[in-house]
C-alpha cells in the first residue's frame, strides 16, 4: 500500500522540482529597484545636491529696514563763500588827481588815522618859535595829517591838537589813506546816485515823504565813510561786507 501511494506522488513531486527559479541577479536588481523607490519617496522633502548648487548662484537680497529704523542722510555742508578783501589801488585816475604824489590837492587835509612807522615827537610851538611842550608818539599810532611840503607830513594827534610834528610820507601810510579816501569816495557818489533814483521812483508812486526824502539825503555820511578801519579784512578794505559794517556802525545806514 505504501508503495501504491508512492507511485501516486511521485508525479506530482516531479513536478514541483521542475518549476521555473529566478535568477538570482534579477532578484538582487529588483531587491535594489525597490530599495531605491523606497529611498526616493523618504527623501523627497529634501533637496537634491543639483538643486541645492541653482539655490546657491541666486543672490540674496538684505530686507531693507523698516522707515522707523533708516538713519536719516546727513545734509551736505553748506560752502559759505566768504568775500574776498579788497584794497584801494594807485589807479591812473589817482595818480592824475595828485599829480603822482608831487602836488596833492588841499581838499585832501586834514587827513585822519595815518599810522606812522617810526617814533615822533610832538611839539607845541609858541610865538616866539620857542617849545612850550613835548611828548613823544610811539610808532604804530595814528595821527592827522594837516598838510605837506615836498615829501615831509605835517602831523597831529587830533584835528584840534596844537601840538606839530614832522615825518616823511614814506614811513607812513599816507598814500594807502589817500587812495583809499579816493576810492571810498567814488563809492559814496555811487551810493547817492542810487538814493536819488530810488528818491524819484518813490515820489511817482507817491510813497515817500518830504521828511523821509529829507531823512535819506542825510544818511550818507562822508566823514564816516572815509574812516579806515580793520572790519575783518584789514584796515583799507573797502569789500561790499566792509562797507556795510562800516556804515552801520556809523549809523549812516538804517
Amino acid at each position: 500500500m505504501k508503495i501504491y501511494k508512492f507511485f501516486i506522488s511521485l508525479p506530482f513531486l516531479l513536478f514541483l522540482s521542475c518549476e521555473p527559479q529566478q535568477p538570482e541577479s534579477e532578484v538582487e536588481e529588483l531587491n535594489t529597484t525597490e530599495s531605491k523607490d523606497i529611498i526616493s519617496e523618504a527623501d523627497t522633502d529634501l533637496p537634491s545636491p543639483l538643486l541645492t548648487k541653482e539655490i546657491a548662484k541666486v543672490p540674496i537680497v538684505p530686507s531693507s529696514p523698516p522707515e522707523s529704523q533708516m538713519i536719516p542722510e546727513k545734509p551736505e555742508p553748506q560752502i559759505i563763500e566768504e568775500p574776498t578783501p579788497t584794497e584801494p589801488s594807485f589807479s591812473d585816475e589817482l595818480l592824475k588827481a595828485v599829480s603822482y604824489w608831487e602836488n596833492i590837492p588841499r581838499s585832501v587835509f586834514p587827513l585822519k588815522n595815518v599810522s606812522i612807522e617810526e617814533e615822533i615827537i610832538f611839539k607845541l610851538i609858541g610865538k616866539q618859535n620857542e617849545v612850550m611842550a613835548s611828548t613823544p608818539f610811539a610808532a604804530g599810532k595814528e595821527v592827522v595829517a594837516k598838510a605837506i611840503r615836498g615829501t615831509t607830513l605835517f602831523v597831529s594827534p587830533s584835528e584840534s591838537s596844537k601840538l606839530q610834528a614832522t615825518i616823511d610820507m614814506e614811513k607812513t601810510d599816507f598814500k594807502q589813506c589817500v587812495a583809499f579816501r579816493f576810492e571810498m569816495g567814488k563809492k559814496i557818489i555811487e551810493l547817492r546816485e542810487q538814493q536819488r533814483k530810488e528818491r524819484e521812483l518813490a515820489k511817482r508812486e507817491g510813497t515817500l515823504s518830504q521828511s523821509e526824502t529829507k531823512e535819506k539825503m542825510e544818511n550818507i555820511n562822508i566823514e564816516n565813510m572815509n574812516i579806515p578801519g580793520d572790519f575783518g579784512h584789514g584796515k583799507f578794505c573797502i569789500c561790499s561786507e566792509c562797507r556795510q559794517k562800516r556804515l552801520a556802525l556809523t549809523g549812516s545806514m538804517k
